[in-house]
């Protein structure tokens, strides 16, 4: 589709998204609806109004999925799916229109600030990644080779060190992620550098029944370690009545134990692979992960992540 040319072809795509309307359709026409009518100021307040009902629409159809949360419109509570993109474009129309508080929407699906530590760890001079030469660009790179201890003998270039740095740990060497366990360790806390590998192995886990559900089209052969609409729009609405009933019974935590533990006790000493599950993390840690994220919260990741797997494996914090 060519969306570089004029009024014309926004209004024929603008006809085609309403017509194709669903997910990440909405956020394309509720875009080209805001930005992309160069007409008179009448037409754009329109075109802006028109972009504001898509937004909601969107915020309160089924199928533009993500989690589950509230928007209040007019006083009215509504429960309805969440996309935070659509949000934040609903909030800047609405700013734009000018529109009264009590017509403005409120999510309460809103991401909260992460609290900041700042950290101080003795590096390895010896091992600070691979040396790179660079053209010198502020004086603060003086001040950072001053501070390693390193001689610039040529005042135009500069070395940048690129690649992984390594650190003096507990018992040697460690990589920035390592260090920042042992601090936690010293703590009394343990961790892992699993970035999204604990959370798909609970969710294979939890929701096994689910995943390898007998569903026509879903699996071509016995040695699949997923389904094939896996990370599709398709895999959580062919399954809902099932998904819906272990999302529900998982949300409280002694329940979600015990489908930890009855798929884990059957299936680890096989080592079966399965889509995402990694047999490294001893059973013990797993049930402990599940008991401090909680059953109410881990259900709501494995939405997540039933819902869109393909996007949502991957943005998750390194450590745990």
């Amino acid at each position: 589709m060519d969306s570089g040319g004029g009024g014309g072809e926004r209004e024929g795509e603008s006809t085609l998204l309403a017509r194709l309307m669903g997910s990440a359709w909405y956020d394309r026409l509720a875009l080209i609806l805001m930005n992309h009518y160069n007409a008179s100021p009448e037409e754009k307040e329109e075109k802006c109004r028109d972009a504001t009902q898509t937004c909601i629409d969107a915020l309160l159809d089924d199928d533009t999925h993500l989690s589950t949360s509230h928007l209040v419109f007019h006083q009215k509570t509504l429960t309805s799916v969440y996309r935070p993109a659509l949000s934040r474009r609903l909030t800047r129309l609405e700013k734009k229109l000018d529109l009264p508080a009590d017509e403005r929407h409120i999510s309460y699906a809103s991401l909260n600030t992460c609290e900041t530590r700042e950290l101080a760890a003795p590096r390895v001079p010896d091992n600070m990644g691979q040396a790179k030469w660079r053209a010198r660009t502020v004086d603060r790179d003086r001040e950072r080779e001053a501070s390693l201890g390193m001689g610039d003998e040529d005042p135009g270039q500069v070395v940048q060190q690129v690649g992984k740095s390594v650190w003096h740990g507990i018992e040697g060497e460690v990589t920035v992620e390592g260090w920042v366990l042992e601090w936690w360790q010293k703590k009394g806390y343990k961790g892992y550098h699993s970035e999204s590998s604990i959370l798909t192995t609970l969710f294979a886990l939890l929701l096994w029944p689910v995943l390898f559900h007998p569903l026509p089209g879903a699996f071509e052969t016995p040695y699949q370690t997923a389904p094939l609409d896996l990370g599709e729009d398709t895999f959580s609405a062919s399954r809902t009545e099932l998904l819906e009933s272990r999302l529900q019974a998982m949300s409280k935590t002694s329940v979600a134990l015990e489908m930890l533990d009855e798929v884990d006790r059957r299936e680890r000493p096989r080592g079966t692979w399965a889509v995402g599950v990694n047999w490294e993390f001893p059973a013990e840690d797993l049930r402990e992960v599940l008991e401090c994220l909680g059953g109410k919260g881990l259900s709501g990741v494995c939405r997540m992540l039933a819902e869109e797997y393909r996007h949502r494996v991957s943005g998750v914090p390194d450590l745990l």
